[in-house]
């Protein structure tokens, strides 16, 4: 990485949505440039999925519960597996990436579940980054609200899940809610034509180990995203849920 660029050693952050995966289309990561040149470029992690990391929950704004935030996963994809996760922290005007530690375990997504164990994380050859707190928020927000990259299958996505937001209450109503963003677990995926949908029952939160879970069908049949969300959310709410189309290993229910 390059000296700063200025006397104060304050830098500039740019998001950057690239495929991920190019014989994948519908995956893509998240590229972290600090005065232009990308963070991870010699380190062995890849960026998040842009649903991981961007949009309603920030996890990339101080302050957080948990304020060592993992803004990269395993090369391989899978957060699980290992994932980056420096102190992002709020000092001043300024906002600051400091002590990046690797860990394995700790992080589904951005922001765990509980404080990650430091005692099994890896300290890793980044220096200190600290960023101008306006332009750092005034990107984040910019990054969050550009869909320019989408595929039509991505915007469905996003559009489906806006959508049935809105109607949280209805959908309680019926014993359902979408899974919470929590990782790429969490984002519905497609199965050709089909959105796959992780809903939990409402009336199973604790369980015994996790909430009830369903994988529901939906098919996508309209000529728009926009459509085709508004039809697949109309459809959960005039069938029955037990007339759900499910997924289920080997084939559909």
């Amino acid at each position: 990485m390059q000296q700063p660029n200025d006397v104060h050693g304050v830098r500039r952050l740019e998001l950057r949505v690239e495929p991920y995966d190019p014989v994948t289309v519908d995956q893509f990561e998240l590229i972290i440039l600090v005065d232009g040149e990308n963070l991870l470029a010699a380190q062995r992690f890849v960026g998040f999925d842009p649903w991981d990391i961007l949009g309603p929950d920030v996890p990339l704004l101080p302050p957080q519960p948990i304020p060592r935030v993992a803004v990269a996963r395993c090369g391989c994809g899978i957060a699980g597996c290992g994932a980056l996760a420096p102190l992002i922290l709020k000092r001043g005007d300024e906002v600051v990436w400091t002590d990046f530690r690797s860990f394995t375990g700790d992080y589904d997504g951005p922001i765990a579940e509980d404080d990650p164990d430091l005692t099994r994380a890896t300290v890793c050859d980044l220096p200190e980054v600290v960023f101008d707190g306006t332009q750092y928020r005034a990107e984040v927000a910019r990054a969050s609200a550009d869909y320019s990259w989408e595929t039509p299958q991505r915007r469905t996505t996003r559009l489906f899940v806006e959508y049935l937001d809105r109607e949280t209450d209805r959908l309680s109503e019926l014993g359902w809610r979408l899974r919470p963003r929590r990782g790429q677990w969490s984002r519905p995926g497609w199965l050709e034509d089909r959105l796959h949908v992780v809903l939990q029952d409402v009336t199973d939160l604790a369980g015994p180990l996790w909430p009830k879970e369903i994988c529901v069908l939906l098919r996508a049949e309209a000529e728009t995203p926009a459509e085709s969300a508004a039809l697949m959310v109309d459809f959960l709410f005039r069938t029955p849920p037990e007339q759900w189309p499910q997924y289920v290993e080997g084939g559909d229910a």
